[in-house]
């Protein structure tokens, strides 16, 4: 970023189409993030899937409202570059996680059996976190906050 940012000072086209490197290094860092936590995701869903790197089970009435959480997170993604001073989506993805821990409470099943859960939580929540500070620079209004 300090080499772009040098480099910029040389280019007569950087007067035309500035831009402020602190607000993209931030959505980089951001995005790395969330790169880290959907890596995450993927092994706990390959441990549901297929067994391996450990034999997960997920409870069966937890699976609807972790698709919603799922979908709702993946609109927030997608909004952060379509439209970013909507923080509907963001607002929409915190109240589908928060729906998660619901469920999970209601279910009172054994630790063993909600620990895939809960690392599903962590880490959407985590991505959100990471997605956040984004959302409340570009919007006018604050989001809610990740709890």
């Amino acid at each position: 970023m300090q080499y772009a940012d040098e480099s910029r000072k040389g280019n007569p086209r950087a007067r035309f189409n500035r831009r402020n490197l602190v607000v993209d290094y931030e959505d980089l860092a951001a995005l790395e993030n969330v790169t880290f936590h959907v890596r995450n995701l993927t092994e706990v869903f390959a441990g549901m899937i297929w067994g391996k790197p450990i034999p997960l089970e997920l409870p069966p009435e937890l699976r609807p409202v972790l698709s919603d959480a799922l979908h709702a997170v993946a609109e927030t993604l997608r909004a952060t570059d379509g439209d970013p001073h909507d923080s509907a989506p963001f607002d929409a993805a915190v109240a589908a996680v928060e729906a998660i821990l619901h469920g999970m409470q209601e279910l009172g099943a054994g630790a063993t059996s909600l620990s895939p859960t809960a690392a599903i939580v962590i880490d959407l929540k985590r991505i959100l976190v990471a997605l956040r500070p984004g959302t409340e620079r570009d919007s006018k209004g604050s989001p809610s906050t990740v709890v």
